[in-house]
């Protein structure tokens, strides 16, 4: 499932975690939902939101942006 382990978040200076999703048949949004519950991010306070709710003018430096669709 991870195409990068989210022990290599460890210790980086992360402002935001956001975890967007666009989903039709709600697949992309379970997966959204299971990275925000996931352990190893949680030090990272995940945010799981749909795309149309994210405002990408209000992402500043170290904020990380996590896309699934």
């Amino acid at each position: 499932m991870n195409a990068l382990p989210a022990s290599h978040l460890s210790g980086l200076p992360i402002g935001r975690l956001l975890v967007g999703f666009a989903s039709e048949s709600g697949n992309a949004r379970a997966l959204a939902q299971r990275l925000g519950a996931d352990p190893d991010l949680q030090p990272h306070s995940p945010q799981v939101l749909a795309f149309d709710q994210i405002d990408v003018a209000s992402l500043g430096h170290g904020d990380v942006l996590l896309a699934i669709s």
